[in-house]
């Protein structure tokens, strides 16, 4: 998606919902909240880009409301976030019946053209 002449953004979303793609009970809210944010920005690495921004949405159920888990969890996104410089730029946080579900967006940019998509990747095609 063109930025202007010399950059092209890039955008990613990923969707984590407990016990399909994690299990509370085998991880830390602040490991949740780190992946939250990893599997996203692998997918701008992937594509060759710099990451720049995020967007973070949470359900979590009453019985996690109600504890430090929300807090937790965003310490784990923010460590990983200060340490590669991505900015939060929105989100929203609301209650769900039973299951915590996590939707993480995460912009980037790159220089015009050179974006490696999964049409077009090769081998031999390495990020740097």
């Amino acid at each position: 998606m063109p930025k202007d002449g010399k950059t092209d953004l890039l955008v990613t979303a990923d969707m984590l919902v407990e016990d399909i793609d994690f299990r509370l009970d085998w991880t830390t809210p602040e490991f949740q909240g780190h992946k939250a944010l990893a599997v996203s920005l692998s997918d701008i690495a992937a594509m060759g880009g710099k990451p720049v921004w995020s967007l973070l949405s949470m359900g979590v159920p009453e019985t996690l409301w109600k504890t430090d888990f929300v807090d937790r969890f965003y310490e784990g996104w923010f460590a990983l976030a200060r340490n590669i410089n991505v900015e939060l730029v929105g989100g929203d946080v609301s209650r769900t019946p039973d299951k915590v579900v996590i939707d993480s967006i995460v912009g980037g940019e790159i220089e015009k053209g050179r974006a490696i998509l999964r049409s077009t990747a090769k081998p031999e095609m390495r990020s740097s």
